[in-house]
């Protein structure tokens, strides 16, 4: 049985919700016969990754997909990669802003997802909802989490597999804003959901392919 663990952000910059929280709350705790462990993770920069290591050293998760909130994006965006760098004047819920700092210093640039991105986007978009491949998770709390937990896969040479996903704003948060793009909870989770299906019918095709 494979073990998902999912994670998504507490509300911020004096928000009350958070799409990728409200999205968390809605994935049942088995998926196709799976586990679904779940956190939300505070929006500070290292603290995130500090909650979330231990769930990993503990749980030994196959998959880690993490989720956050995009306000103005239309879609489900699943990110490439990630890049070694914290910079916004926004600051994060300890009130901690950063300029063109690094997140590991001596890390690389960049390191990509271990998700099929393509894969699980064209997956989603066969059921009629909205997904597309995004190269940037920007340079806030969401990127630097994404990086984090790539560079700590890669250092330990982990089997897990990564991924984060940008959520838009919820219907409610949209119409508080005018014209801002938003998607139902109800459809943000029927994309996961598929998406998880397509990831544990590949991990499943391949221990068929290893067994002897």
């Amino acid at each position: 049985m494979s073990l998902i663990l999912l994670t998504a952000f507490e509300p911020f910059g004096g928000e009350k919700e958070n799409s990728s929280r409200t999205l968390l709350y809605e994935i049942p705790e088995r998926v196709y016969g799976s586990r679904v462990i779940k956190a939300v993770l505070p929006v500070v920069y290292g603290h995130a990754f500090d909650r979330l290591e231990p769930l990993i050293e503990r749980e030994k998760p196959d998959y880690v997909i993490m989720l956050g909130e995009a306000q103005g994006r239309t879609h489900l965006s699943l990110e490439q990669q990630a890049i070694n760098l914290m910079d916004s004047q926004r600051p994060d819920n300890l009130g901690n802003t950063h300029k063109d700092d690094k997140i590991i210093e001596g890390g690389p640039d960049a390191l990509f997802t271990t998700i099929l991105v393509d894969d699980l986007v064209d997956t989603m978009r066969k059921r009629n909802i909205p997904a597309e491949r995004s190269y940037s998770a920007g340079t806030y709390v969401c990127n630097d989490l994404f990086y984090r937990v790539l560079h700590y896969v890669e250092t330990f040479n982990l089997k897990i597999k990564a991924g984060f996903i940008h959520v838009p704003a919820l219907p409610s948060q949209a119409a508080k804003k005018g014209d801002m793009p938003s998607m139902s909870v109800d459809l943000a989770s029927e994309g996961l959901l598929a998406m998880f299906d397509r990831l544990l019918r590949i991990r499943a095709r391949q221990y068929r392919e290893k067994s002897p």
